[in-house]
């Protein structure tokens, strides 16, 4: 069954999936934002704790996310 992403998340992993390092909290906020989808800090640290917990995601350096092998095949999945 296919898991269903609320549209931030999604974003989040798209930024993740077309990005070529790992990226800060700071760096995906300024990111969505471009994109019209102003958050704060807060909120991009939740989705980032979310994806997380769904192994999604994974925590790299100074504070740095990057995707999983799981989080690659799902973003995969997703966009392409």
């Amino acid at each position: 069954m296919k898991q269903s992403y609320p549209p931030t998340q999604v974003e989040i992993l798209r930024v993740l999936y077309f990005s070529e390092s790992s990226q800060n909290a700071v760096d995906l906020q300024n990111t969505l934002a471009m994109r019209d989808m102003p958050l704060d800090p807060r909120t991009v640290r939740y989705h980032l704790s979310s994806l997380e917990e769904l192994g999604l995601i994974e925590r790299s350096g100074k504070r740095r996310v990057e995707l999983t092998e799981k989080g690659i095949e799902e973003a995969k999945m997703l966009f392409v």
